[in-house]
């Protein structure tokens, strides 16, 4: 009994917590059906996509000058650069994968262009890259820590900006370059005026020394005139970015205009190029589509399209390779080499004519003969299908002949064994085995040394050199003296020896240099290393040979020249040059020497002061 009282009062509070509970949940559902629905969220601007830039944009180098380059991302939103490459377009220079890019030795444009994956996608920059003429005097090889102030600035069109270096070395000279040149330009003062084309750029101080030098640069950016201008992203692509043609043939080009409203906005477009290379002809009224016709003129050409509206330039530029006729197809006419296949010994010489297989009558044809290796002997050609091997060297080779008609080219070939008796096998050899010397130059003496280490006697000896016309032997017996003639290249020099075992050959290299060539001459300019402006300084050049003998310059042509021209005028006069300075910085004094013995070059570097 107890225990049913228990469990009904159990039950009993159960239900009243229930009751309680209850109620009160579904009060509050209704009072929740009463309130309006909640806006749903906005949505979200779209993320703008993340964009490679390169800095500098355009640069303007002289030829051998380098320049520093480097990227970084617009609208990054957290994204980050995992790879990185750089190359060059346009022939113009190399660059390493830091980013440090060196013009190369000719003039002329191109571009620099940086490729980067950036959250899986593949993203480029390009910048524009002008090598222009002109020598860069060697300088000073200490550095100089230049730190340029303000290092960066937002201006607009037309306003300026004083530049200054921080903690400017005394005597110290300053050159001040704007780059790209269309954003603005700077004075000798640092004195800096923006100009009327929106875009990135900077302000480049090269300070020097006379026993330092170094660059600085700053960042600048000058900003769009109007809010519609700003909004804007424009972009201009010249297609195909490459192509070929031939002298005479023509192709189009096609200008791309992203981002502009050509409705509203007033825009002019033009197209520049060497005109040595050929004509343009306008398809359309806006001028986004041209016709490029090639002259008779073969190389590449840079075609250039400029974009001009509001403040606003933009450019684009594309190749176009001109070519002449495609080289004739091999194959149609087959050519024979009478004999097929022969073996010679070092020294020996035989005979080689080709014929054209297949035809009754034979065609005008231009022959082309060659060896391969070129070491195993020499040719000398008799007629044009006729030529005489010289050989040089033991091994295997082939005989190799070109025939031409203009419209197609055969081919023939022989095959060659060189074989080499004497060596190790005999008991004597030459002494020295080999010996250089230079073309016109001093004789060299041969000796046929025997097993005991002396001259070899007992024997009738026979002398040789292959080619005939690289030198002539003087003496006999076992000494001889070789005097080379005037033709730099290879000889060999053969000694027959019969020693009653049978006729044995031992051979002798011979290498015969250019004649004083220009490692073998030495130029040496005296004179003042500092002027000052206006005054004239005396130079004096001289030449010695390898063997540090004076070389006689009376009859030698000598050229003077300063480089750049526009810090000197010099008179040259032989072996003086007067050189009267014109402008204040460095420069090259430089005297090229043609004698002969060889052509030489001898450099010195000057200071011009004020």
């Amino acid at each position: 009994m107890y225990d049913i009282k228990r469990i009904l009062s159990v039950f009993l509070i159960v239900f009243l917590i229930i009751g309680l509970i209850v109620p009160t949940a579904f009060s509050k559902d209704d009072k929740d059906k009463d309130k309006p629905d909640p806006k749903p969220d906005p949505k979200p601007d779209p993320k703008p996509d993340p964009q490679l830039v390169i800095s500098p944009a355009e640069v303007t180098l002289k030829v051998g000058e380098t320049q520093s380059f480097s990227v970084s991302l617009q609208n990054a939103g957290g994204a980050v650069i995992s790879s990185l490459s750089w190359r060059v377009t346009g022939n113009i220079g190399e660059i390493t994968q830091s980013g440090s890019f060196t013009a190369g030795s000719k003039a002329g444009r191109g571009a620099v262009v940086a490729t980067a994956k950036v959250d899986n996608k593949n993203l480029s920059a390009t910048a524009q890259v002008n090598v222009a003429e002109g020598e860069i005097p060697p300088g000073p090889s200490k550095k100089i820590e230049v730190v340029v102030i303000p290092s960066s600035i937002t201006l607009a069109p037309n306003s300026s900006q004083k530049f200054s270096i921080q903690n400017l070395p005394a005597g110290a000279d300053i050159d001040w370059r704007v780059v790209p040149s269309r954003i603005g330009s700077i004075d000798n003062n640092g004195n800096f005026i923006a100009g009327q084309v929106v875009g990135k750029g900077m302000v480049v101080a090269n300070v020097s020394t006379k026993d330092a030098k170094g660059t600085g640069k700053a960042d600048v950016i000058v900003a769009g005139s109007t809010d519609q201008e700003n909004k804007m992203k424009v972009e201009i692509d010249v297609k195909p970015d490459y192509s070929k043609v031939k002298k005479g043939d023509s192709t189009k080009l096609q200008a791309i205009i992203k981002g502009l409203n050509q409705g509203n906005i007033q825009y002019d477009l033009s197209w520049s190029f060497d005109s040595s290379f050929g004509t343009i002809t306008q398809l359309d009224q806006g001028k986004e589509q041209v016709t490029f016709k090639a002259g008779d003129k073969e190389g590449k050409v840079v075609i250039t399209a400029t974009l001009k509206f509001n403040s606003t330039t933009l450019s684009d530029w594309a190749v176009v390779e001109i070519i002449g006729e495609e080289k004739p197809k091999t194959g149609k006419f087959k050519v024979e080499i009478e004999p097929s296949s022969i073996t010679l010994e070092v020294g020996g010489k035989q005979a080689f004519t080709a014929n054209i297989i297949g035809t009754s009558s034979e065609p005008q044809i231009n022959w082309s003969w060659s060896l391969s290796p070129k070491k195993l002997g020499y040719l000398t050609k008799i007629d044009e299908k006729t030529v005489l091997l010289e050989a040089l060297e033991p091994g295997w080779g082939m005989l190799i002949t070109k025939a031409d008609d203009g419209k197609s080219v055969g081919t023939g070939q022989a095959k060659i064994y060189i074989s080499g008796k004497g060596g190790e096998q005999y008991r004597y050899r030459i002494s020295p085995q080999y010996a250089e010397t230079q073309a016109g130059g001093n004789p060299i003496i041969f000796t046929l040394i025997g097993e005991n280490g002396n001259p070899f006697t007992g024997a009738p000896i026979v002398w040789s050199v292959v080619p005939e016309k690289m030198g002539t032997i003087n003496g006999n017996g076992n000494t001889v003296e070789f005097l080379p003639g005037d033709t730099p290249g290879q000889a060999m020099l053969t000694a027959k020896v019969q020693d009653g075992r049978g006729l044995g050959t031992v051979q002798a290299r011979i290498k015969i240099n250019e004649q004083n060539t220009y490692g073998k001459l030495i130029a040496t300019i005296d004179g003042p290393m500092t002027i000052r402006l206006n005054e004239t300084a005396n130079y004096v050049v001289s030449v010695k040979n390898s063997n540090n003998e004076t070389v006689d310059l009376s009859s030698a042509q000598i050229d003077w020249r300063v480089a750049p021209s526009q810090l000197a005028t010099i008179i040259g006069s032989g072996e003086t040059a007067l050189v009267t300075a014109i402008r204040k910085g460095r420069g090259v004094v430089i005297a090229t020497i043609k004698t002969p013995q060889g052509t030489v070059t001898g450099k010195i570097s000057i200071t011009v002061e004020q």
